[in-house]
């Protein structure tokens, strides 16, 4: 009787032990992640708007599994006319996809080679923003926590990435499933290469 008490005895201090050291290895990796984040420059979710909010919780939604994603500009916009200010942009198409370790290492499987110094946080999950003002910092630090951050190898499948198209000037958000609309144009359409001619004295 005595040995069987000892016996419970022992295995009720094995398992405390194991879930004791679980518990503290959670508790640093989320320590962890919380000091590399710290690093970043977080966005405040509370001035976003809410439509573009709902399609990013249902977005995140789609990936159970995954931790973090990106959310990119696609350059992209739907083309609907000129519109009676003289403006005749007033929607930006964005992708957002899972995060994937070499997602900015500039190679054939990358999508840019800037690593992002934005994110915000949404359903406990992270949401990397890529920025054009991130290639003014220096890339070496931010690769480093990136890579942390995102230790998963992978790559961009096309069945991964979901296009959000958010009007400018007004809550309304959707996603663009059809980019091959022939309304759907590029931004750098409306930049042309303008021949310089000196006036004449």
């Amino acid at each position: 009787m005595k040995r069987h008490k000892t016996a419970i005895f022992a295995l009720f201090i094995g398992l405390f032990s194991i879930l004791l050291w679980v518990a503290c290895k959670a508790d640093t990796q989320e320590t962890q992640q919380k000091s590399l984040l710290d690093s970043l420059e977080r966005m405040d979710t509370t001035h976003m708007k809410p439509a573009f909010l709902k399609l990013i919780h249902q977005a995140v939604g789609f990936f159970p599994k995954q931790k973090a994603f990106i959310l990119s500009c696609s350059y992209l916009y739907e083309d609907r006319g000129t519109l009676t200010n003289g403006v005749s942009i007033n929607n930006d198409v964005f992708y957002f996809h899972p995060a994937y370790r070499e997602a900015f290492e500039g190679g054939e499987w990358s999508i840019d080679n800037i690593y992002p110094n934005h994110y915000f946080l949404i359903d406990g999950k992270i949401v990397f923003v890529c920025l054009r003002m991130d290639a003014c910092n220096q890339q070496e630090y931010y690769k480093k926590v990136y890579q942390q951050l995102v230790p998963n190898t992978g790559v961009l499948e096309e069945k991964n990435v979901v296009r959000i198209m958010v009007e400018h000037k007004q809550d309304q958000t959707r996603f663009a499933f059809d980019l091959f609309k022939p309304n759907i144009k590029p931004l750098r359409e409306l930049i042309r290469p303008v021949k310089f001619v000196a006036p004449e004295p």
